[in-house]
C-alpha cells in the first residue's frame, strides 16, 4: 500500500468514528526521504564549496 492510498483509507476509518481528516492537507511524508533530501542537499553545498576552491 502506497502512501496516498494509505491516507486515504486512513481518512475514510476516521471519518467513520467522527474523526475529520483531510487526506490531501494532513499526508504523512516519508521521514526516510526527507533525509535522504537534505543529505543531498548539505554534499551539493559541500562539493560547490569544494569545487570553488580548487
Amino acid at each position: 500500500m502506497n502512501n496516498n492510498v494509505f491516507v486515504q483509507e486512513l481518512e475514510k476509518k476516521l471519518n467513520e468514528i467522527n474523526i475529520k481528516w483531510d487526506s490531501e492537507s494532513l499526508r504523512f511524508r516519508c521521514f526516510n526521504h526527507i533525509l535522504n533530501l537534505v543529505a543531498q542537499a548539505a554534499l551539493d553545498n559541500i562539493n560547490e564549496e569544494v569545487d570553488s576552491q580548487a
